[in-house]
């Protein structure tokens, strides 16, 4: 760590970058989770307690939420994009930051120039073995589907049934749900879908990174850093990888949204955890075919060496695979042990056993085959004896939750 008066005494390269970096992704969906949440306690009131009694808040007459003289519909629906709205606005103010990217003949110097904390960091070029720039991957923001995507769909199948309710003096109720709903996913989708370009240098001790949005660049990244693009990332094994990611996710947002819509082929838990994996799954893939993936690497690696390892599990796969597995097999056995007599029941049992089979089958190559095999059950077979500890791992993790869902469902 340097300050900036030494940083200014210093003989500097011509080929520095300057980056305006603002996370307006953030600031758009914090934007709007604040405004819906503002307007929910609005519209719905904020009142907490029996009609007539005295209790907490103001009372506007459109019901209340959970049980009978409980939460208004603001506090379930309004509370989180109101929290959270705030939180990703704060974000905005914190992480905006105008970055200087300079090298010396001996170091690189990143210069991050933020409102409340500056940040200069100088890294000996000598010691870093691989420079990378690109703008790919989730990351943590993938944490975000958890929370707001199930909450969104469930608000919208909730709030949907409610337009003239033969009861209801007004539609202001479902208009302000579905209202959320929509934001809710909307602005989860936005935040996932807008890349973080982040620029990491690897030494032998420490990984440095540099996260940034660009709305204002002069100079170029490469160029100060002599960077080249890896072709290896464009290859077949991960273009094939895309598109085995793509049909899964398209398929698991088609019948989780017949499932929810009309309870046919799947049921709503089941829904519920299909349309959020299956959302997850295209965003990779959007996140991922992005072309920027520039690299300046002292070791290389063999060429094939990153497609022939097995897939990096995410906490979100682990949560939606294990979940999938569970509540599709725990349907199963269930809608063929009280299965009726009526045929279109049968057909739905039958079409939820193929799609059942086709889920498991996808599970299986998704955790056991690596991304260069997935055209040669041969080398299948032969790259997994040659690593058999992580292979038995995540069988054995198919096969728990298998039993696991077979014990429940007896």
């Amino acid at each position: 760590m340097e300050n900036r008066i030494t940083y200014r005494k210093r003989g500097v390269s011509e080929h520095y970058t300057q980056i305006l970096s603002i996370p307006w992704s953030y600031l758009i969906t914090g934007l709007t989770f604040l405004i819906i949440g503002i307007l929910d306690f609005k519209f719905l009131g904020n009142h907490i307690g029996h009609p007539g009694e005295s209790g907490f808040g103001e009372r506007i007459g459109q019901g209340t939420a959970v049980f009978l003289g409980g939460l208004s519909f603001a506090w379930t629906t309004g509370l989180a994009p109101l929290i959270v709205g705030g939180i990703m606005i704060a974000y905005c103010i914190y992480a905006t930051k105008f970055v200087t990217l300079t090298p010396t003949a001996n170091s690189y110097i990143i210069q991050e120039q933020r409102i409340l904390f500056p940040l200069i960091t100088e890294i000996d070029r000598s010691k870093i073995r691989t420079t990378k720039y690109t703008n790919r991957g989730l990351k943590l923001r993938h944490l975000w589907i958890l929370l707001f995507i199930p909450m969104g769909i469930r608000i919208l199948q909730y709030g949907f049934p409610l337009f003239n309710e033969h009861l209801a003096e007004d539609n202001i109720l479902p208009i302000m749900l579905v209202l959320t709903g929509f934001v809710d996913i909307l602005g989860t989708v936005l935040t996932l879908i807008v890349p973080t370009h982040t620029l990491s240098f690897q030494t032998d001790l420490k990984l440095y990174e540099v996260n940034f949005l660009p709305v204002y660049r002069k100079g170029d990244i490469n160029r100060t850093f002599e960077l080249t693009r890896n072709e290896a990332s464009v290859k077949d094994g991960r273009r094939r990888d895309s598109i085995f990611r793509l049909i899964a996710g398209i398929g698991l947002i088609i019948v989780s949204s017949i499932g929810l819509s009309v309870e046919y082929l799947w049921g709503t838990d089941l829904s519920m955890v299909g349309i959020s994996y299956g959302i997850y799954l295209v965003l990779h893939v959007v996140q991922n075919d992005s072309k920027l993936y520039f690299q300046n690497s002292i070791t290389t690696l063999p060429e094939s060496t990153e497609y022939r390892q097995f897939r990096k599990i995410s906490f979100i796969d682990v949560a939606g695979l294990g979940l999938l597995m569970y509540l599709s097999t725990l349907e199963f056995i269930w809608g063929w042990t009280y299965i009726s007599s009526n045929w279109l029941t049968i057909l739905d049992m039958i079409l939820a056993t193929l799609i059942w089979l086709g889920v498991l089958i996808w599970i299986f190559l998704y955790l056991t085959v690596p991304l260069q095999d997935l055209k040669n059950i041969n080398a299948i077979l032969k790259r997994n004896t040659s690593i058999p500890w992580k292979f038995g791992l995540r069988i054995g993790g198919m096969v728990v939750m298998m039993i696991f869902a077979i014990i429940i469902a007896f």
